[in-house]
């Protein structure tokens, strides 16, 4: 004896796309600025770092350069 069973395939849909991820903020308000520290013999400029420096010019993230 044979059973045949027949489903009906289920219709296909487009697949959904993944949601984009949305980067964290910085939590700047947690960290304080340092405070300098009085060298006498400091031969480089008395400056503070105000913003990150610019180092390269190409992007590095894809670690292909």
């Amino acid at each position: 004896m044979t059973t045949e069973i027949r489903s009906t395939p289920k219709p296909r849909t487009k697949p959904q796309p993944r949601p984009v991820q949305q980067p964290s903020p910085m939590p700047f308000q947690r960290y304080q600025p340092f405070q300098p520290i009085v060298l006498s013999d400091r031969t480089w400029p008395a400056k503070s770092v105000t913003k990150a420096p610019r180092w390269l010019s190409t992007d590095l993230r894809d670690g292909n350069q």
